[in-house]
């Protein structure tokens, strides 16, 4: 274990911009996450993590797994409720996918690590007893409500995130724009062998450069705690709240409504109200996938999609640009590649379906129902070339629209899509729709 003692002190939260569609409320009431609903939050994920955390097929896996296993319920707890003495973390799993065997649940013993490390640790003032997720997703939503269910009650869950969405870069985090510092952390090997402490990384950019080496060292997998708050920073904190109530909605709703395009699209143009989203919904062919061979050679993911709607706009391709997570939409000139314009661009979300006539078993699907997938599922979305699929611009939370934290998006968009074929030959200057105060 690796103890570096310099400790950054820890601020007191800002306000931040309050628009858009999705509600921000502390309700004073817990969750229950259940046997009946947690597959309802896990597709719901599909929607609200615009492309990202994690595969729907493995958090919808990692479900399945819970109820086999004998779940029945949890509270996911109001942020209004967090005593004032006791602490909570962000808890879950970091690293690339190749280098996790037996499963997603192989993150859940290496994040009580982590986590029992940073408590025991005394490195932060007050006991910790509380976690969140670090964003919306699939498995990054998932994996801490498995977390807090096998800790048997020693980690509370509360209902919010970071973001409302899933994100590429720990620099586009609520937590970072809140000055909530990112250590005291802790992370732990996959076989919950070894830990490591850290309480020099201040923010999101200096955790992301330090963790590279930390995952390197544990053979390309962590568990991870971070950004400490005490009950009083994360009653007052700008976050996401209500994570598990939307995605819950969400995926209830859109799941009863998979097998109907029309129906799916309308739902789709009533989650984003504002004047600026008009517009921003496509029900197209699903052309071609780019998958960049240097992103999947440095363990993350990045291309485009080519999609078209050949009957509306012909000799018209939008392409679908994505880090991880969608990040940004542009219309070009069919065949050709030649740019037109800017459509949509992060933090909006950019929520796809595809139909898909084989899909996989954990899904509860029939022969061409149309599935949120993400890029963690790009092996199957690979194979749905031809196939029809649903596109939807939408708006996580006006949080993410405040001044500094969209800058934070243009400024990893700017970071990763500047050279060709990608189109940011230009740079960047502000995100699409801007959205008004």
């Amino acid at each position: 274990m690796e103890i570096v003692m310099e400790n950054p002190s820890r601020t007191k939260s800002r306000s931040s911009l309050l628009t858009g569609c999705r509600r921000h409320f502390r309700s004073g009431r817990s969750f229950n996450i259940n046997a009946s609903n947690i597959f309802d939050i896990g597709w719901g994920f599909g929607l609200s993590a615009s492309g990202g955390g994690g595969s729907l097929v493995d958090g919808i896996g990692l479900i399945q797994t819970m109820l086999d296993r004998g779940f029945e319920s949890i509270d996911a707890r109001s942020t209004s409720l967090a005593p004032l003495n006791e602490a909570a973390v962000i808890s879950g799993g970091m690293g690339a996918p190749s280098a996790i065997s037996g499963g997603l649940e192989a993150f859940v013993p290496s994040c009580l690590a982590a986590l029992n490390a940073l408590r025991d640790s005394g490195l932060v003032p007050e006991r910790i007893t509380g976690i969140t997720p670090i964003e919306a997703g699939p498995v990054n939503g998932i994996l801490p409500v498995y977390i807090s269910w096998q800790s048997n009650g020693e980690y509370i869950l509360y209902d919010c995130d970071g973001a409302g969405r899933a994100v590429p870069s720990l620099t586009n985090l609520l937590f970072d724009f809140e000055r909530i510092p990112f250590s005291p952390s802790a992370q732990a090997n996959l076989d919950a062998t070894q830990t490591l402490l850290n309480t020099t990384w201040a923010n999101g950019a200096q955790a992301e450069a330090g963790l590279r080496d930390v995952i390197a060292q544990y053979g390309g997998a962590i568990g991870l705690a971070a950004w400490p708050q005490n009950g009083l920073q994360l009653a007052l904190a700008a976050l996401v709240q209500g994570t598990f109530f939307t995605a819950a909605t969400y995926g209830q709703q859109t799941y009863a409504l998979r097998s109907s395009a029309s129906k799916l699209l309308d739902y789709l143009a009533g989650l984003a109200p504002n004047p600026e989203f008009k517009g921003l919904v496509w029900q197209a062919t699903f052309n071609e996938i780019y998958r960049d061979p240097d992103g999947l050679a440095n363990g993350y993911d990045k291309g485009y999609i080519v999609f078209g709607r050949n009957e509306i706009e012909p000799g018209i391709e939008y392409r679908m640009y994505y880090l991880n997570e969608n990040m940004f939409v542009s219309r070009h000139v069919a065949f050709l590649g030649e740019f037109l314009s800017y459509v949509a661009t992060a933090p909006s979300s950019i929520s796809c379906y595809f139909s898909d006539p084989h899909p996989h078993p954990v899904l509860r699907c029939d022969r061409g129902d149309f599935i949120p997938y993400n890029t963690g599922d790009n092996d199957i979305i690979e194979a749905l070339v031809g196939q029809q699929m649903l596109v939807g611009v939408t708006s996580p939370t006006g949080l993410l629209y405040s001044e500094n934290v969209k800058q934070s998006f243009v400024t990893v968009l700017n970071d990763y899509f500047s050279e060709p074929p990608y189109g940011f030959e230009f740079g960047l200057s502000d995100i699409f729709p801007q959205i008004g105060d």
